[in-house]
């Protein structure tokens, strides 16, 4: 494979077929990528550490190692593309005047949470770790015994367990939410219908 420089990536260097089968498949992958004549093929040239990488990598150029999409969105078990917009999520409910759209992977999900004017998430706790962050509007948060007021850029985390509340301010608020591991509850909750998301 030819590099930036017109030189192949693989000049003068001795390469040996691995015994484990996972580092195998790894090579093979490296392998195939390296005999290909394109002249700039950039994710084959700087390699892969894990398994897990080799299948973003040669999945990001056109072919998926196992055939099978990593991506759940709102919720659903069905397999979707792992590219999407944030409008083509299916919004769903979790308290009166606060509505997520969420995107699920194996460990961990992402959910763009629209919260309505002075609405209050009331105190609650659950086994997932979660991390956060304001895009737009404010929110009065407390995790544990800590309290504070956050705008866009604040942003929290909250270990298992751990009890927290949100109030939201008078110009309501769009916040980002990650959860490890996903939100199963979340899976039960009312689908509404579609609609433009508040945010961007």
């Amino acid at each position: 494979m030819h590099g930036l420089h017109g030189r192949r990536a693989d000049a003068g260097i001795a390469r040996t077929a691995p015994t484990l089968v996972e580092d195998r498949e790894l090579w093979e992958a490296k392998e195939q990528c390296l005999r290909r004549e394109t002249p700039l093929r950039v994710p084959c040239e700087r390699g892969v550490e894990h398994v897990a990488q080799k299948r973003d990598l040669v999945g990001a150029e056109g072919s998926d190692l196992d055939h099978r999409p990593r991506v759940f969105h709102g919720g659903s078990l069905g397999a979707v593309s792992s590219l999407d917009d944030l409008a083509a999520l299916e919004p769903f409910a979790i308290w009166d005047g606060v509505v997520a759209r969420s995107i699920d992977g194996e460990r961990v999900g992402l959910a763009i949470v629209e919260l309505d004017p002075e609405t209050v998430v009331p105190e609650h706790h659950h086994d997932n770790e979660q991390l956060g962050m304001v895009l737009r509007g404010t929110v009065r948060f407390r995790v544990g015994d800590e309290t504070r007021t956050l705008e866009p850029g604040g942003t929290w985390r909250i270990p298992p367990n751990v009890p927290h509340e949100v109030h939201v301010g008078p110009e309501g608020a769009v916040v980002i939410d990650v959860f490890s591991p996903v939100r199963e509850d979340w899976r039960t909750l009312e689908r509404l219908d579609a609609r433009t998301p508040v945010w961007p």
